[in-house]
C-alpha cells in the first residue's frame, strides 16, 4: 500500500562548512553546493497539510558560520506562510555573539548542541579548548534568557571509558534538561553487554538527577510501549525530510539514500519514499527477533554501511537495552 509522505520536520543543511574537525563526524560530503530556494521548498511541504506543527531545523556544517544566509532564509520563510512554524538550530556553539543572541531570542529559536564528555574527552574529539568555549557559551545563552533544548553526547571509542556520572553532574550544573545520549552509528570496540550496562548506568543516573534522556537506542523501546510499528525512527516513519546543500533530498540529513532533488515534483519524491521504505523494512535476519516489529531493521545510517558484523552488533545492543528498559520501567 502506498504511504503518503507527510513530513512535519524539515532539516535544512545550509552548507558543509565547519570550524571544527570532530573525530567521527558523519556529515555527508555533498557535491558542489547549489543556490536553493529554501522558502519555496518549505512551502511545497507545508502544502501537504500535516496535522502536526512544522519544525524547521537548521544544521550543517556549522549554521552560524553563514549567519547572513541563515537569517535571510528564516526571514523569507516567514513571509511565505501564516502558519506557526517552530525553528531550531543544531550548532557546535563555538560562535556566539550579540547579533546571534538577539536573532535567536526574537525568533524563539531552539538551540541544540554537543558536548562529548568532560574537558579531556571532549577536546580530544572536538578540538583543543572547545569544552571551555561551549560550556561558557551555554552559560552566556542562559544568562540572556535562552535555554539549551538539548545537549548531545555520542559514545565512541575515544570517550566510552570516560563518560561517567561525573559528567552527568556537569550537565546538571549547566542546567541541561534534555541529554541526547547516542551511540556511534558505526559501532564501538566494546562487547554489546558491556555497552548495554554502561548506557543503562548513565541513563539511570541522568534520570535520578531529573535530566530527560533521549537517543536512537531508545527508539525500539518507545515504539514498543506505544505499539508503533511504522519505522525505527522519525525519518523512516516519514516524519522528517532533509535538503542538502547540493539540492539532494533524503529522509535523514546524514543519510546517503536519496529521494531525488529539490527540482523534482512531490509525486516523484513520495513515490521514491515508498520504494526506499519498502526496501529497508525487509531483512531476513530480523524474522525471529523478539523486537522486530519495533526495531524495524535498525537505523538507516547503520544499514547503509552494508556491514553484517556491525548490524549483528547493534542487534544485540538494541535487544539488550530494550529488554533492560522494559524491566526497569515495569519495576518502577
Amino acid at each position: 500500500m502506498t504511504e503518503l509522505y507527510q513530513p512535519h520536520r524539515i532539516d535544512i543543511v545550509l552548507d558543509n562548512e565547519c570550524n571544527l574537525s570532530c573525530i567521527g563526524c558523519i556529515r555527508t560530503k555533498n557535491e558542489k553546493e547549489k543556490i536553493i530556494d529554501y522558502p519555496n521548498f518549505v512551502k511545497s511541504i507545508i502544502e501537504n497539510k500535516s496535522e502536526k506543527e512544522y519544525q524547521i531545523h537548521f544544521t550543517g556544517g556549522e549554521p552560524f558560520l553563514n549567519f547572513s544566509l541563515l537569517t535571510q532564509t528564516i526571514k523569507e520563510i516567514q513571509t511565505i506562510t501564516t502558519k506557526r512554524l517552530n525553528y531550531s538550530i543544531y550548532t557546535n556553539l563555538t560562535i556566539v555573539n550579540k547579533d546571534i543572541i538577539e536573532f535567536v531570542k526574537s525568533n524563539n529559536i531552539q538551540i541544540h548542541t554537543s558536548v562529548d564528555g568532560l574537558k579531556n574527552e571532549n577536546d580530544k574529539i572536538r578540538g583543543k579548548g572547545t569544552f571551555e568555549i561551549i560550556t561558557n557559551n551555554i552559560k552566556k545563552l542562559k544568562k540572556a534568557g535562552i535555554e539549551i533544548n538539548s545537549v548531545t553526547t555520542t559514545l565512541k571509542n575515544e570517550n566510552i571509558n570516560y563518560i561517567s556520572t561525573e559528567f552527568i553532574t556537569e550537565l546538571e550544573n549547566l542546567k541541561v534538561k534534555t541529554w541526547r545520549l547516542n551511540i556511534d552509528y558505526l559501532g564501538i570496540e566494546i562487547k554489546p553487554n558491556d555497552l548495554i550496562n554502561k548506557v543503562f548506568t548513565l541513563y539511570n543516573s541522568a534520570i535520578q538527577q531529573h535530566i530527560s534522556v533521549e537517543g536512537t537506542w531508545l527508539y525500539p523501546f518507545h515504539n514498543l510501549i506505544s505499539d508503533n510499528k511504522n519505522g525505527f525512527c522519525p525519518s523512516t516513519k516519514g516524519e522528517t525530510i532533509s535538503i542538502l546543500p547540493d539540492g539532494k533530498i533524503s529522509m535523514c540529513p546524514y543519510s546517503e539514500t536519496f529521494l531525488g532533488t529539490f527540482e523534482n515534483d512531490w509525486y516523484n519524491i513520495n513515490k521514491e519514499f515508498n520504494v526506499v521504505k519498502e526496501k529497508i523494512s525487509k531483512n531476513k535476519k530480523c524474522t525471529t527477533c523478539i523486537i522486530k516489529d519495533y526495531c524495524q531493521t535498525q537505523c538507516l545510517i547503520t544499514r547503509e554501511q552494508n556491514n553484517t558484523k556491525l548490524f549483528d552488533w547493534y542487534c544485540e545492543v538494541y535487544r539488550g537495552l530494550t529488554t533492560k528498559l522494559l524491566n526497569y520501567h515495569i519495576q518502577n
